[in-house]
């Protein structure tokens, strides 16, 4: 398997998994995909990393580019957006666990958003609150980070027009 970008226009950047015996190249039938885009605020830049399709053991390596190919960026801030990923595995969600540990008390701060119940219970169970912080949806994400700079596990800032539903680990979602 190899590991290609696609170049989707305006300097953002789409991965795709392509198995070594695929002559045509990225196609339909990939499981997975990850576009990158890049927000600019006053502190620097901040890099989205939008996850789609399934993280398995065929396609992790994908998600490990994309996360290497954000993080080389340098930005104040990396989100993984993860609204779109339909499956993860164990190893997918051990490697977004180490992105986090990797940038903790550096430069880069990490968090995911958009995890959903199926996938965050599995994640919970398995690494005991050793976790990213976690935000309900992109939108909340950037409000905080851009905004009131809150605990995306507890508060909401009252000030913004975009989406405040945080994700509060066992709570309701």
């Amino acid at each position: 398997m190899a590991v290609q970008p696609v170049h989707i226009g305006s300097g953002d950047t789409s991965r795709r998994a392509v198995t070594a015996g695929d002559i045509n190249g990225p196609a339909a039938w990939c499981s997975l995909s990850c576009a990158t885009q890049s927000v600019l605020c006053a502190e620097g830049e901040i890099v989205v990393l939008r996850v789609a399709g399934e993280v398995d053991l065929r396609t992790v390596a994908v998600l490990r580019a994309a996360l290497g190919e954000g993080l080389a960026a340098h930005p104040i801030y990396l989100l993984v957006d993860l609204a779109a990923m339909t499956f993860c595995c164990a190893r997918g969600l051990e490697l977004l666990t180490q992105t986090a540990h990797s940038t903790a008390g550096k430069a880069t701060s990490f968090a995911v958003s958009g995890v959903s119940p199926q996938i965050a219970r599995m994640w919970i169970l398995g690494w005991d609150g050793d976790l990213p912080s976690r935000y309900r949806s992109t939108a909340a994400a950037m409000t905080a980070i851009l905004g009131c700079q809150v605990r995306p596990d507890v508060a909401v800032c009252p000030t913004s027009s975009l989406d405040h539903n945080y994700w509060i680990p066992g709570g309701a979602s």
